[in-house]
């Protein structure tokens, strides 16, 4: 029997085999989804950076996301107890557009749930959280390099621009440039 997608005739799928959709639900993490936040966070360093950036703690992240004030958060796909696919996200006001902006930092699903429709989910779901907001649009950034990436947002009406660059400063440099300051 073959999986559905792999056949080029719909008569050499099994019908009796094939699965209703599954329920997802995309909705704001909570305090109870830290321990799958940190899981999902660890499987994407494997796959993505290869161990170069420090893994964060339950502190932290709980500090980042449920503090008062926070500016940043997490949609969550929860399919009834796991949590499969998070979309991290910032909002900021810059000083150019007189609206705020939503920023997607970082989009990952579970490697046994893609292609199942999640990430166009959560997509979906970060355009309905920045309308809310009231964000002129939702910003992102993808390696040059991540094809499947870019046919992805491309497919789902993302604008991709060829002539905006990407800048860091690194902890390092952050440190250096933070005791260069004089006090006032």
């Amino acid at each position: 029997m073959q999986r559905i997608g792999r056949s080029k005739k719909s008569a050499d799928i099994d019908q009796s085999s094939v699965m209703p959709p599954r329920p997802i639900e995309i909705r704001l993490a909570t305090k109870a989804d830290i321990p799958d936040l940190l899981s999902l966070a660890a499987l994407a360093e494997r796959e993505d950076h290869m161990g170069r950036f420090p893994h964060t703690s339950k502190e932290t992240l709980t500090r980042s996301l449920f503090a008062p004030g926070a500016f940043c958060g997490a949609l969550v796909a929860d399919m009834n107890g796991p949590i499969v696919g998070v979309a991290h996200f910032h909002h900021f006001w810059p000083a150019v557009i007189p609206q705020p902006i939503l920023a997607l930092d970082d989009l990952y699903v579970v490697e046994d749930y893609r292609s199942e429709g999640i990430g166009s989910r959560l997509i979906k779901g970060l355009c309905k959280l920045a309308i809310e907001f009231d964000c002129s649009h939702l910003d992102f950034t993808v390696r040059r390099n991540n094809r499947g990436a870019l046919r992805f947002y491309r497919k789902l009406g993302a604008i991709v621009f060829s002539d905006i660059r990407y800048c860091r400063y690194d902890r390092k440099a952050m440190q250096k440039l933070a005791e260069q300051l004089a006090p006032d």
